[in-house]
């Protein structure tokens, strides 16, 4: 008898730290980030992102449930309601940002005088669109730092809505 308590004290002990650890692990999951926190992570970066616009939802086509248009302002602004230099559109599912993504592919296929650089997070979760005419190397930067913050998560605000 005085060798199956220690065993078992020990198994109980060894079971309520897995669990532990399990839970931990469970609770530690980032929560989505928002539309604003990729336009805080972009001018974290330096990027001169500027004049955003939140548009409405869209439960339609793009099915998005945030977007937000920005100025990049080393590019010729015309009208400050239309801002030229990007968006980010945050969705609820990856199901939902793919096909999303595929929708706007076909769509700029058909009307490539419309078309914009497409970029998907790597958390599948969020669409970065940038014109078509923003010089490659700048895109890619822009890419870079939308990566890097949808990887890391280190939101620091800037921007506030």
């Amino acid at each position: 008898m005085k060798n199956i308590i220690p065993k078992t004290t020990t198994a109980v002990f060894l079971l309520l730290i897995f669990s532990a650890f399990s839970f931990c692990s469970c609770s530690a999951s980032k929560d989505p980030a928002t539309a604003m926190d990729y336009l805080n992570a972009l001018a974290e970066a330096d990027f001169p992102v500027e004049n955003m616009i939140e548009k409405a939802a869209d439960t339609e086509f793009l099915k998005y449930k945030e977007r937000f248009v920005f100025a990049d302002s080393r590019m010729t602004q015309f009208n400050p309601d239309y801002p030229i230099g990007g968006e980010i559109q945050v969705y609820e599912t990856k199901e939902a940002m793919k096909e999303a993504f595929t929708n706007l592919e076909e769509l700029y296929a058909e009307a490539p005088d419309f078309a914009m650089r497409l970029f998907s997070s790597p958390d599948e979760l969020a669409i970065l669109l940038l014109e078509s005419d923003m010089p490659d190397n700048e895109a890619e930067k822009y890419k870079t730092a939308f990566d890097e913050f949808s990887n890391k998560r280190t939101i620091k605000t800037k921007f506030t809505q």
